[in-house]
């Protein structure tokens, strides 16, 4: 699978990068019958200020490609990891409805 990590108005250090790849990585244990490498996510992190009065506010948003279908999911919180978590179970849902098809 690969995993494709992109900071708007952020820079996305070691960090956050090696935390997307684990939790999002994940994800691949439910295509165990697929081929992995024609899965991509596209993870986008933003820190973003719009409409909060106090600090920052973190979107991520992960577009998960497989063949023949592209499964999204995004969250908005004031915690980066928070919001890869949330975004990740959001995702995780989506799957799950995917494969019960």
């Amino acid at each position: 699978m690969k995993i494709i990590t992109k900071g708007t108005k952020l820079k996305i250090d070691q960090t956050i990068s090696d935390y997307i790849d684990e939790k999002i990585g994940s994800l691949k244990n439910y295509f165990k019958n697929t081929d992995t490498e024609t899965i991509k996510a596209l993870v986008e992190i933003e820190k973003t200020t719009d409409h909060h009065r106090k600090g920052d506010l973190f979107r991520c948003e992960i577009n998960f490609d497989i063949p023949g279908k592209l499964l999204r999911a995004e969250s908005t919180k004031e915690d980066i990891f928070i919001a890869i978590n949330d975004a990740k179970d959001k995702l995780q849902k989506e799957i799950v409805g995917y494969k019960k098809k």
